[in-house]
């Protein structure tokens, strides 16, 4: 019991300590699409597929400590897909009713999936 409890801690240790990277990504990422010609929406979606491909990275090899294969890979995949959907949707939804500044609307997406992300890859993808 008590093994359980501190691997729980060490990786959600990690996961704390990996967020700011993941973040920077999530966040940066849109930002420099924008910079770069694109529409506010397709950035917003095209800086989701570029934070998927690091977190599934840094989840496997730095939080959780597993071999990446292609099982993991689907796993990762399924699970992210939905959460990055909500993230898309939520932003979206935010942007057009709510926020008005499109960094703001982000950061409230962002930060609305952190917490059940953990538990989520943590009890099911990575377990």
């Amino acid at each position: 019991m008590a093994i359980n409890k501190l691997r729980y801690a060490n990786s959600f240790t990690k996961y704390v300590i990996s967020a700011p990277a993941s973040f920077l990504v999530a966040f940066a990422s849109p930002l420099l699409f924008v910079y770069l010609g694109l529409d506010e929406h397709i950035a917003m979606y095209i800086g989701l597929l570029t934070v998927f491909t690091f977190n599934f990275v840094l989840n496997a090899l730095f939080v959780f400590d597993r071999a990446i294969n292609a099982t993991l890979l689907f796993k990762y995949g399924a699970v992210a897909l939905l959460f990055r959907t909500m993230d898309g949707v939520l932003f979206t939804f935010l942007y057009g009713a709510f926020i008005h500044r499109y960094e703001l609307a982000i950061l409230a997406a962002l930060v609305t999936t952190f917490l059940i992300k953990y538990f989520v890859y943590k009890l099911i993808v990575f377990k």
